[in-house]
């Protein structure tokens, strides 16, 4: 904290420049950073789902090629009574052979691989491959899951080529396979069972032409996704990453993915072929769809650097040359705090020739030390006149005390006379010649200011002979309020100095004390000549403006504005004092102290 304390003023102000830009260069750049990954993000997301969506049909187009096989075998009566048959002669299977054949052909998108067909009635086999050829009967049975309705088709695999027992040549090549029975078109009896052996490549070609591209295709069941997956490309997916892809894209079909090594956006889409319900998933990784952000991230990082760096020297320099003022007047400032020579001016040590914010602190400098060199000569001058003053003021306490036990020795000597009424009232004097002499005293209780004002209306009957009507009310918790000493007396004068209450019968005067809600309220309110409309609203404008901070402590005037800056400053402002005038004559003065 010392050292931090310690630093020059231009050091740290070139630290606290630096701090900023660098703060902004940060700002700028994440800024920067957050709408290019939103827009790679929404690019990402339009694109994604429209590439996702034409690889989907052109699938589900290539697939109902599939089913339109069927539809050749429907239109040739001539084969199905063929299939009807329980014993098929040489020529009849070579007929249903060279039938196959031209099914094979029929899907020009996608190619299959192999047509098995699994005759019921004669209980013959055969297994057709798209280059033609065919090949011995196996000793397979096709069978489909429960969950399977007649008629409906059913895919499993991927799987070897050579799965029907029969060896192809071909141990590479995996496949995908698609079952389906079909039915006699008189009495709808079941004729055969067809498998449709599709090349796993053509599939992969058609929904993940990219090279490592992440995805899969899956079987729906009743609406839900099936878990087993009969296509995966670019990784293996376990179920749980399959159940949680689906759950991601249950929405909108695209969701935010972040499993395990994959993030990046997963957009699904169902395919129906007939009664055959898939779903394929690609994942797009982030780094495929932030490529672009990073690079620009890391190109504005390698430029913010320059510019920090640049911008870092220039403020450096900068800072240096519009301060060098600055130094100049601070070592002109220490030599005169060292050699103390109020003619010292600094205005020659610290040359500045423009009249900005500088200029004028050098100007204004002078002329503090200008006026510090008058007020030290007027102090020399004014010295011996203070110590000859303060003389004159002890011979003056020697007066008012004097004053005080005099009215005591003749308020004792009426007493033995017996003038008890001039006793009472040179006593009451003698106790507000007491109350206001004694200055050590600057406070006092509301109860002692209340005391205070009745012995002075008391006073003001007997020097007028026209007894004016008094009603003090003060609540208990008011009466232990502390105010400023003399602040009810002025306003009490006031109401007998322009109310000329005691010039007319029947005046009275009314002052009241209380505390409600925390808010102290003192009343004090006459019938006497009161005062015109205008002036009292001049007077409350004049009293609305006084505050704490514009207290003259030098005046000894007394009024109205005296008590309510007197107010101001021992309650902090938290005082407020006006006028009101009263129906039928008089005026009333109203303050109000807010205590908490």
């Amino acid at each position: 904290m010392n050292n931090r304390r310690s630093l020059e003023f231009e050091t740290r102000l070139i630290l606290s420049l630096i701090v900023v830009l660098l703060i902004t260069l940060s700002v700028v750049t994440t800024l920067t950073q957050y709408m290019t990954r939103k827009q790679e993000t929404e690019d990402a997301v339009t694109n994604g789902i429209l590439l996702t969506d034409n690889r989907a049909d052109s699938l589900q187009l290539s697939l109902r090629g599939l089913s339109g096989i069927s539809v050749g075998f429907y239109s040739n009566q001539e084969i199905q009574q063929l299939f009807r048959k329980k014993t098929l002669t040489e020529d009849e299977k070579r007929q249903i052979r060279m039938f196959l054949s031209t099914l094979i052909q029929r899907n020009p998108t996608i190619t299959i691989s192999n047509i098995f067909v699994e005759l019921y009635p004669s209980a013959c086999n055969f297994l057709v491959r798209n280059d033609g050829t065919y090949l011995n009967v196996s000793n397979v049975h096709l069978g489909f899951p429960k969950s399977v309705e007649a008629g409906d088709m059913y895919a499993f695999g991927p799987h070897p080529s050579e799965d029907y027992r029969i060896s192809l040549g071909d141990h590479s090549r995996t496949v995908l396979t698609f079952q389906q029975e079909w039915f006699d078109s008189v009495d709808g009896s079941p004729l055969a069972c067809v498998a449709y052996d599709v090349d796993v490549n053509d599939l992969e070609e058609i929904i993940f032409p990219e090279e490592g591209e992440p995805g899969f295709l899956g079987l729906n069941t009743g609406g839900q996704s099936a878990g087993g997956l009969i296509l995966e490309h670019g990784r293996i997916f376990m179920d749980q990453d399959v159940a949680y892809l689906n759950d991601v894209c249950k929405t909108n079909g695209w969701g935010r993915a972040e499993n395990r090594t994959f993030y990046g956006i997963a957009f699904r889409r169902d395919i129906q072929v007939n009664n055959l319900s898939l779903y394929m998933i690609r994942l797009v990784y982030d780094h495929e769809i932030y490529g672009n952000a990073d690079l620009l991230l890391r190109r504005n990082v390698m430029i913010i650097l320059l510019c920090f760096l640049l911008c870092g020297a220039a403020i450096t320099i900068v800072s240096q040359n519009l301060l060098a003022p600055v130094r100049k007047l601070d070592a002109a400032m220490q030599e005169f705090s060292e050699n103390g020579d109020l003619s010292y001016r600094v205005s020659p040590k610290v040359p500045y020739p423009w009249n900005d914010e500088m200029g004028r602190l050098i100007m204004r400098t002078d002329e503090m030390l200008a006026s510090m060199e008058r007020m030290f000569v007027r102090q020399q001058q004014l010295g011996e006149a203070q110590r000859q003053a303060e003389t004159k003021m002890l011979q003056a306490q020697i007066n008012p005390h004097f004053l005080y036990n005099s009215l005591q020795s003749i308020a004792s000597r009426a007493l033995e006379n017996g003038q008890e009424d001039i006793f009472e009232y040179i006593t009451l004097l003698g106790e507000r010649m007491h109350y206001s002499m004694d200055l050590e005293k600057t406070t006092a209780e509301l109860t002692e200011e209340f005391h205070y004002v009745e012995s002075y209306l008391i006073l003001q009957n007997v020097r007028f002979g026209n007894p004016v009507r008094t009603e003090l009310a003060l609540s208990p918790e008011a009466g232990h309020m502390v105010v400023p000493k003399m602040l009810l007396q002025p306003l009490a004068e006031n109401a007998f100095k322009h109310g000329k209450l005691c010039r007319h019968a029947g005046t009275r005067l009314k002052l009241t004390a209380q505390i409600e809600q925390n808010i102290l309220e003192i009343i004090m309110e006459d019938n006497g000549l009161g005062c015109a409309v205008e002036r009292i609203e001049e007077l409350n404008l004049i009293l609305s403006k006084v505050s704490a901070d514009s207290i003259d402590t030098s005046s000894g005037h007394i009024g109205l504005v005296n008590v309510c800056q007197r107010l101001q400053l021992f309650f902090d402002d938290k005082a407020r004092m006006w006028l009101e005038p009263v129906d039928g004559g008089g005026l009333r003065v109203c303050i109000r102290v807010e205590l908490a």
